[in-house]
């Protein structure tokens, strides 16, 4: 049903937060192990108006919370390079990251949350 009713609300965002811990194992001086664990999310918005409407429903499921896992390994030829025993600096890397336990909107509210998963490769040459 559509409405004649118009007004120009005031939005307060809600906050974000993220709190992360990584562990980190070298194996040698070239190979290292990597485990990041992060949670983060956003509290609510806050929607005001002068009109008596029900803005509590602009304000449902704005806020979400999230919980992310990353491994990692990277192999670097820098220690081989620093006494002149490799021809070029540089690292490998691979990393496994998972979105689990996340609430929050999954539709097409507002910052919805989605379930994401991912691996990625990388090479670094330092100079």
């Amino acid at each position: 049903m559509l409405t004649s009713n118009r007004e120009r609300v005031d939005c307060e965002p809600g906050d974000l937060y993220n709190l992360a811990a990584s562990l980190r194992y070298h194996a040698s001086n070239a190979l290292a192990f990597t485990l990041t664990y992060a949670y983060g999310g956003k509290f609510k918005d806050k929607i005001d108006g002068d009109r008596d409407f029900n803005y509590s429903s602009l304000e449902a499921y704005t806020n979400s919370d999230q919980q992310i896992m990353i491994v990692a390994a990277s192999y670097s030829t820098l220690a081989a390079w620093q006494p002149q025993q490799g021809r070029l600096p540089m690292e490998f890397s691979l990393a496994y990251r998972e979105r689990f336990d996340d609430a929050g909107p999954s539709n097409g509210q507002v910052n919805p949350v989605l379930y994401t998963r991912w691996t990625v490769a990388g090479m670094k040459f330092l100079f």
